[in-house]
């Protein structure tokens, strides 16, 4: 079930980064839906999911706000909160591995986010103008993964 969800996660992510704003919503309205449909988790599970969304979102917001990343508008635009409601459901279902060691996920979020912002940048709107925007966006991250710690006992009771 894990391979099958992280398939589906990153056919999504690209789906998103690809299509846009518009196509963003349909694709991870269908992608929340596969996970409903194959995982069932409880309801309380959504409202953790799209809290911590709104959290990374707002992360997002914050680094915008502070000039590391320039999009074609003055916000971050709806595909990037997208790929936020789909990010936070992959990470009790199927990078649960990765939880078991506490400091596993800060360090992942530490190498891996930068370089999916600097893909991301490659195929959309986004413009990173800062040039610190490696450190800055790995100590976001780095920070995001540790909620995320926290959150995660949550997120996983709620997922099964």
């Amino acid at each position: 079930m894990r391979v099958i969800l992280f398939v589906l996660f990153q056919a999504a992510w690209f789906g998103i980064i690809l299509l846009g704003s518009f196509w963003s919503i349909i694709i991870t309205f269908f992608y929340l839906s596969s996970i409903q449909w194959l995982v069932k988790p409880k309801p309380v599970f959504w409202l953790w999911a799209f809290g911590i969304a709104a959290f990374g979102f707002g992360v997002d917001g914050l680094l915008t706000a502070l000039g590391i990343y320039q999009f074609s508008s003055l916000y971050p635009p709806l595909w990037l909160a997208c790929l936020w409601c789909i990010f936070i459901p992959i990470v009790p279902l199927a990078l649960d591995w990765m939880f078991r060691h506490k400091w596993l996920p800060p360090l992942a979020g530490f190498i891996a986010g930068p370089l999916t912002y600097q893909g991301g940048s490659l195929m959309t709107d986004m413009h990173i103008q800062s040039s610190f925007y490696l450190i800055e966006t790995a100590v976001a991250w780095f920070l995001i993964m540790l909620v995320l710690i926290y959150a995660f006992p949550y997120l996983k009771r709620s997922a099964l």
